[in-house]
């Protein structure tokens, strides 16, 4: 049994239908138009200032095994397909500023997006899919201009050994995506990235050919992906096993305060190994917090094991002895944090004064990151006061 992922990607929509069938999968002649029909959407997307909206369809039938991820994010929404007897797919529907946004806002989106892949590439199978607004080389395209948001996701492909299924030797149809009006130049900035190490299971991906019901300036991406998915039907030698584990009397009687004690505590053992197995975690980046030195390392852990220790004890209050040293541990980790981090920066600062006639580049990069941007929230008229804290609005 062949279990097959058909992948759409449009602009700010991604389709994603999953067949199960023997030998390879019939192509639908009518398949965009019977997409909204089949497919139910499972995560959105909308900005009420340029009304776009990036979402994510499945088809009706398997949305019983498609999962919304939970991300706290504006143009990043992802789904986790399970499949049996091989790895869960991730399928994440971006959508990266354009370039009328400034350069760093892409940057911080194009890390973000790092994040997001080696946490969930640790679990399973990851593909990316939409609108990157970046141009990329492939086989097929090799791009001779080249400017700073291109060359910034080019290193960000490289370093997770990722590549664009259209423009793979074995992709069809054209190379470019994105058709702009007036017969303006034609780039490719809409893709379907996948590792380097799962591209054998990619059967095919093309770019559709310009419609006359077509009424976005970009082309959509059609990849099909082919994954092995036996399952084993049950024997009578299989229901036996089972009988006898349910059979198996649980030991109850004789046992001592130490083996009680070992059972919980290969119990506990298990549950946290599934747990690290299976759910995702987010791994220490040294270079966002370079001043968090050992000494500081060490606090934070003496901080967290009496904090374990605090709930341990139904988290008491007030002058209890266990309370008052978690409170203690936690007085003494935020002093050194706050103690490195002031070092730290005015280490920074003397090495900008030291060097601003020789590396000014440095000096306003530095300077530029660390500037507050302005607030875009709104203020709120309370009583004909203009409030934007809690407190205003609490006092108004």
């Amino acid at each position: 049994m062949k279990f097959t992922v058909r992948l759409v990607a449009c602009v700010l929509l991604v389709f994603v239908g999953v067949n199960m069938a023997n030998g390879e999968m019939q192509e639908d002649k009518g398949f965009l138009q019977k997409l909204v029909k089949r497919a139910v959407r499972c995560g959105k997307y909308r900005d009420s200032c340029s009304f776009l909206s990036i979402s994510l369809f499945v088809k009706s039938s398997i949305v019983k095994y498609v999962e919304s991820i939970d991300i706290d994010d504006t143009r990043i929404t992802g789904i986790e397909i399970h499949t049996i007897h091989s790895e869960n797919i991730y399928c994440f529907c971006v959508y990266l500023p354009a370039s009328s946004k400034p350069f760093e806002h892409f940057r911080i989106y194009v890390e973000r997006l790092y994040d997001i892949y080696m946490i969930y590439s640790q679990l399973g199978t990851v593909i990316i899919l939409g609108d990157i607004n970046a141009k990329v080389n492939g086989p097929r395209s090799l791009n001779s201009v080249r400017d700073k948001r291109s060359e910034t996701f080019a290193k960000f492909l490289d370093e997770l050994r990722l590549v664009s299924l259209h423009l793979q030797s074995f992709g069809e149809g054209n190379t470019f995506t994105f058709q702009s009006y007036e017969s303006g130049p034609s780039t490719a900035i809409d893709h379907i990235l996948i590792s380097k190490d799962n591209i054998s299971l990619v059967d095919s991906a093309r770019v559709l050919d310009d419609h006359s019901f077509n009424v976005s300036d970009h082309h959509p991406i059609i990849a099909k992906l082919t994954l092995d998915n036996t399952v084993i039907a049950d024997t009578e030698t299989i229901i036996k096993q089972y009988k006898y584990l349910w059979d198996v009397e649980i030991p109850s009687l004789g046992c001592s305060n130490r083996d009680i004690e070992c059972y919980f505590s290969n119990i506990v053992d298990a549950i946290q190994q599934a747990e690290t197995e299976t759910s995702p975690h987010k791994t220490f980046v040294k270079y966002l917090k370079p001043y968090w030195t050992h000494p500081v390392n060490a606090l934070h852990e003496h901080m967290a094991s009496k904090r374990q220790l605090w709930i341990s004890y139904n988290r008491p209050r007030g002058e209890h002895i266990i309370f008052q040293e978690y409170k203690s541990a936690k007085r003494n980790f935020r002093r050194e944090l706050r103690n490195a981090y002031q070092k730290h920066m005015q280490e920074t600062y003397d090495s900008l004064e030291k060097d601003f006639d020789i590396d000014q580049k440095r000096l306003w990069s530095f300077l530029n990151k660390n500037k507050k941007s302005k607030s875009c929230l709104s203020r709120l008229i309370v009583n004909g006061r203009q409030c934007s804290t809690q407190d205003d609005i609490l006092d108004g």
